[in-house]
C-alpha cells in the first residue's frame, strides 16, 4: 500500500482541502480521507501546519 497527501482546491469556499489516499500495489485507490483543510490556495507551509487540524476556532 503507498500513501499519497494531496489537497483540493475549492474556488467557491477559497477553502484547501488536505486529503490523505491509499493506493494499492495495482494502482487503484483503496480510500480517501479528509486530513485538514484551510482558508485560502494551497501551499506547502499552510498543508504542513494544518495537516490533522479538522476544526476551524475563532
Amino acid at each position: 500500500m503507498k500513501v499519497e497527501i494531496k489537497t483540493e482546491y475549492s474556488a467557491s469556499g477559497d477553502m484547501t482541502f488536505i486529503m490523505k489516499e491509499t493506493i494499492n500495489e495495482a494502482g487503484d485507490p483503496v480510500s480517501t480521507e479528509c486530513v485538514g483543510w484551510y482558508y485560502g490556495a494551497p501551499n506547502d507551509e499552510d498543508t504542513s501546519y494544518y495537516m490533522g487540524k479538522l476544526k476551524a476556532e475563532y
